[in-house]
């Protein structure tokens, strides 16, 4: 049986509560929408998907090498979008203000498991909170009408580590087991 593993930054309780807040509204605009829960919120920076469960500590190596040639980070959620756009929306996100230098850890990760035989993303990797999934693809609006969107940015918060995260998959939706945390920045900082 394998695993489905993906690494990602956590997003600490204060910013979450304040954006559980201030999206709120959108709840009743987006139908069909599924909505992520508060908890489960989270920043992918590599997925792995469904992995041998004897590959873990390999994933685990280059998540902690990955972390190590990076840096803590400062980052704000700000503004609203959906992918692919509003017009055909499969996913509804929150953007990340500051995120540059996990990019580069999201970059390290895709060498690293690339390097363990994982496939690569075909995307670039895009710095986003997803916040809500449509099952048919249709149209969004996020709009300044809604009072959010643009307006939307919480404090500033800090994230100092990454984790290697399993996800259980069930009828109520995902649940994220830690695996590992890798602070981000060489050892000793």
């Amino acid at each position: 049986m394998s695993w489905r593993l993906f690494v990602a930054a956590e997003i600490p309780a204060a910013p979450r509560h304040a954006l559980a807040g201030a999206v709120a509204g959108l709840r009743g605009s987006v139908p069909g929408a599924r909505w992520v829960a508060e908890e489960a919120w989270h920043v992918t920076l590599c997925f792995l998907g469904a992995t041998d469960p004897e590959r873990v500590d390999a994933v685990a190596g280059v998540a902690r090498e990955a972390a190590a040639a990076g840096r803590p980070v400062a980052l704000r959620l700000a503004g609203l979008g959906a992918f692919p756009n509003e017009r055909r929306a499969r996913v509804v996100w929150v953007g990340l203000e500051g995120a540059e230098p996990l990019g580069a850890v999201a970059a390290a990760l895709a060498d690293g498991s690339a390097r363990l035989g994982f496939p690569r993303e075909d995307r670039p990797w895009r710095p986003h909170l997803t916040i809500a999934r449509l099952r048919v693809p249709g149209p969004v609006d996020l709009g300044p009408g809604l009072g959010i969107g643009v307006g939307l940015r919480t404090e500033e918060f800090g994230v100092t580590e990454i984790v290697l995260f399993r996800s259980h998959l069930n009828r109520s939706g995902a649940v994220y087991e830690g695996l590992g945390r890798f602070p981000l920045g060489p050892p000793g900082l």
